[in-house]
């Protein structure tokens, strides 16, 4: 673990977290339209 400032480590974990919600979020959603295009099939 690199030593960052307290304020710098707080902003770099929020976008990387929220870099890493997006993906999930994309992938979760393109898991439910490829499960809804399977049902309709």
């Amino acid at each position: 673990m690199v030593c960052r400032p307290p304020e710098l480590t707080s902003s770099w974990l929020a976008r990387e977290l929220g870099q890493a919600f997006e993906q999930a979020q994309a992938a979760i959603n393109q898991q439910g339209y490829n499960d809804r295009q399977e049902q309709q099939r």
